[in-house]
């Protein structure tokens, strides 16, 4: 008997598996310990069944991933093709205040490849309630401040 073989993509990487695998059978031969499995960007139980293209991601809570798997995890919750198209966006914020340090914190979350910052003031104390910064941002300049903050500068 030919046994039909299908391609997922596990985790960012082609994989072929039998037709009708789930994803908890997945799950057993790539990561048993991972307790969130999603599918094609949204959660999905152990006895659901793949299909060709899926794109499964498996993550294991509190586990800190290498920089490949945390590629593959924070684009794990697009819809697929969403994340590399964010990873080539070019985004200018003018302004790094409440609104514009929130703003690019969010962005750089999200996956935003390229970020233009500008902001010509300093980071002051009376910017600490309200913004993106912390007591060690005081004096600098909040463009080289949120620099820091994202790892950076």
């Amino acid at each position: 008997m030919n046994e039909k073989m299908i391609t997922v993509l596990v985790n960012e990487q082609s994989r072929s598996i039998l037709e009708g695998f789930t994803v908890g059978q997945l799950r057993q031969e790539i990561k048993p310990d991972a307790d969130v499995l999603v599918v094609n960007g949204f959660p999905s139980r152990p006895d659901t069944p793949l299909k060709e293209r899926d794109e499964v991601i498996f993550i294991r809570r509190g586990e800190i991933p290498d920089v490949e798997e945390l590629e593959a995890l924070m684009a794990s919750r697009h819809t697929p093709g969403v994340h590399t198209r964010l990873k080539k966006a070019t985004v200018g914020i003018a302004g790094l205040g409440g609104l514009g340090s929130a703003v690019t914190i969010a962005l750089a979350r999200v996956g935003i490849g390229t970020l233009i910052l500008v902001d010509f003031d300093l980071v002051e104390p009376s910017n600490l309630n309200r913004q993106h910064y912390g007591v060690g941002h005081i004096g600098l300049a909040k463009a080289d401040a949120m620099g820091k903050i994202l790892g950076k500068g």
